[in-house]
């Protein structure tokens, strides 16, 4: 990172740690509308996501068996860490223990070696398998043609874009819903990953999407309460040398913040009535 005279230091690890999942989001919103854009397609909720889990997103029109056999490979990664992984001990393992990060790292390690096995003729050979699977799991070319063009020329009429205010404010309900209902606090790269979530799910085009989610953050954060302590004395407060330009201490971690809301206080002072005194 640069500092306000110039000089660049290392970067903070921990900032870019709580970003992973808001970054990845991102990310998938700018894969989506980029194909979106250049190929036409469209996306959807898969039917089958679990319900626990985040909604997993497809093309519209892509057989879901293709996916499946596609995910072959990933299936015999696997199967072959299960053989490889060492066994759990009997009695629970120090958190020192490296048992997780050996089983991981034999997943790698069948990758690899997967990798490494694949000569030049055997990629060729791949390629040809890979291109006769669609037409084996989908009955010939003539079906794997058709669904290619139904994935590029999908039908709107099940699903019409949402105009970019109703989206946006929609989707910031949605983004405080979504944090009530998996946390009891959080930070604010937990609700721009979930701003990116929401905003895709209202299929808007990409020349509305800024305008769509800085709205959805900034409402959703307007309902916000801040966890923090009140404000330090001015005796404790740090010397202008040692803050940021927008006034936080140098000692603070930036993105650092606990969120809640009223809902989630409401119901913890429920649950503390009924508990009553110890």
């Amino acid at each position: 990172m640069q500092t306000l005279d110039g000089r660049w230091l290392s970067i903070d690890g921990r900032v870019l740690f709580k970003a992973t999942v808001a970054a990845s989001e991102t990310y998938n919103t700018a894969l989506e509308h980029h194909l979106r854009d250049t190929l036409g397609v469209r996306f959807a909720e898969r039917a089958d996501s679990d319900p626990r889990l985040r909604p997993i997103r497809e093309i519209v029109g892509v057989d879901p068996a293709l996916n499946r056999r596609w995910s072959a490979r990933r299936a015999s990664i696997e199967s072959r860490r299960g053989e490889l992984a060492p066994p759990l001990p009997a009695r629970p393992r120090p958190a020192t223990d490296s048992g997780g990060d050996a089983a991981f790292g034999a997943a790698g390690d069948v990758g690899d070696a997967q990798r490494q096995a694949r000569t030049p003729h055997s990629d060729r050979a791949a390629d040809v398998l890979a291109r006769s699977r669609p037409r084996q799991v989908l009955g010939g070319r003539q079906a794997v043609d058709a669904m290619v063009q139904a994935a590029l020329h999908p039908s709107t009429q099940d699903q019409p874009e949402r105009s970019t205010r109703i989206g946006s404010l929609a989707a910031a309900d949605r983004v405080l819903a979504a944090m009530e209902e998996h946390r009891s606090t959080w930070q604010i790269w937990h609700v721009r990953a979930e701003a990116q979530r929401q905003v895709r799910a209202a299929n808007l085009t990409t020349d509305k999407l800024d305008a769509a989610g800085r709205p959805a953050r900034r409402r959703s954060a307007q309902h916000q309460i801040d966890t923090r302590s009140p404000a330090p004395t001015t005796a404790s407060v740090e010397p202008a040398s040692l803050r940021r330009a927008d006034g936080s201490s140098v000692y603070t971690v930036a993105g650092a913040d606990l969120f809640t809301s009223a809902r989630i206080l409401d119901a913890e002072r429920r649950l503390g009535r009924h508990r009553g005194p110890h």
